[in-house]
Parts: structure tokens; sequence; C-alpha cells
């Protein structure tokens, strides 16, 4: 995949999370269970990173997702080849970096909205955006780990 499409592809991820991010907040106004003791809609404003913390720090996650965003574009433009999965890989987190990003900037928090239980455990509301980072972030280390056998 060129790198072109890498950054095309971001920007599809970003507006789809923009998009479904919007119609929780202007239309969601109360938890909508999907799968009952399992899965629910509920809009949430995060003013932290994952599971709050940094709260108070505001302008730190802006300036971090900033620092993490440009080195990823960086990192990119300084690779003379890119597996298709590392492609994809970085496109997730581009377009997750990118969505999260810009809530906090024009918000002041992050808008999140899927609830999970798992068991007894209440897992932390998320969004799109963080299971695009997180994805991503896994098939980056996938890719890692596959192309130090080849090397090898």
């Amino acid at each position: 995949m060129k790198k072109q499409k890498i950054l095309i592809l971001s920007a599809i991820l970003f507006f789809i999370d923009f998009g479904v991010k919007q119609i929780i907040r202007l239309g969601l106004t109360e938890r909508i269970t999907l799968i009952p003791n399992i899965l629910y809609l509920n809009y949430t404003e995060n003013k932290g990173g994952a599971w709050g913390i940094f709260h108070q720090y505001p302008i730190l996650l802006i300036i971090i997702s900033l620092f993490f965003f440009f080195f990823l574009l960086s990192y990119i433009r300084k690779q003379k080849t890119i597996t298709k999965l590392e492609s994809i890989s970085y496109s997730l987190i581009l377009g997750g970096l990118l969505g999260n990003l810009f809530d906090r900037i024009f918000f002041g928090y992050v808008i999140d909205y899927i609830e999970v239980l798992i068991a007894s455990y209440h897992f932390p509301i998320f969004n799109l955006a963080d299971t695009f980072l997180v994805i991503g972030i896994c098939l980056w280390i996938i890719e890692l780990i596959r192309g130090e056998k080849n090397e090898v």
C-alpha cells in the first residue's frame, strides 16, 4: 500500500469515528442495552486518557497525542518499504489518534460510549478510536515480531 493510501485510510477512519461520536453525543440520552449483562451504549465524557488517567492534565494529553502523531508520520515517511499489515496498522493508529485528539482539542474531553461487562468486571467505557488504536498497535507488534523472524 502506498504511503498516500495510509493517509487516506486514516482520514476515512477519523471521519467514521467522528460521525459515530456525533450521533452518540447528540442522540444518546440514556444507556442502551445491546447484549444484556455484556454490551451497552452509554455516553460518557472522558477528560483523561485510558481509564481516566491524567484527567487533571488535558494539555499534556494533547501534547503527547500530537507527539505520537507526528512521530508516526515521520517514521512512515522514512520507511523504504511498508508491508500491507504495517499500512493497515499505521492507518488505524493515525485514525484513532486523530479521533481522540480532535475531541480533546475541540470539546475538552473524549467522547466514550462502548461499555463492556466481562463476568463481574466492568471494563472502562471506550470508543471506536480507542478500538482503532488498540487493533493498530497489536497489528504493528505482530508485524515487528514477524519481521524480526524474517531477518534471522
